[in-house]
């Protein structure tokens, strides 16, 4: 009988042992998981800094050279853009009797990455 009452304290032992690692594991992928949470929400905060200071400098306050020198990058950047997109325009009106699918389709991408653009900066 002495074996099956120290088999049953050993069972008894590496349940509750497995238990504590269970409960330990958890724990840890709890926190694991609310530290992913809070750099994510860092980043999109470091993002929504960023775009506040850029419109910031694109209405004329100036802050560090550093700053400055990435908020004009920024802007030439989206002249940039802006200047692509005006001949995809030009581009879809010239070719709108030729083959006008082609060009609609080209419009509707920049349209839906200018929407997906405007969604991300809202996250």
């Amino acid at each position: 009988m002495d074996f099956f009452s120290e088999l049953g304290k050993t069972l008894d032992n590496v349940i509750n042992q497995v238990g504590e690692k269970s409960e330990e594991i958890w724990e840890s992928g709890k926190a694991n998981l609310e530290i992913v949470k809070q750099e994510d929400a860092i980043k999109r905060m470091y993002r929504k800094i960023g775009k506040l200071v850029s419109e910031d400098f694109a209405q004329g306050q100036l802050f560090s050279n550093e700053i400055n020198e990435a908020c004009a990058e920024v802007q030439e950047r989206k002249n940039v853009v802006e200047e692509l997109k005006s001949k995809l325009r030009k581009s879809k009106n010239s070719e709108k009797n030729t083959d006008s699918s082609t060009v609609e389709d080209t419009d509707q991408a920049v349209e839906t990455d200018e929407k997906s653009d405007d969604a991300n900066d809202k996250s």
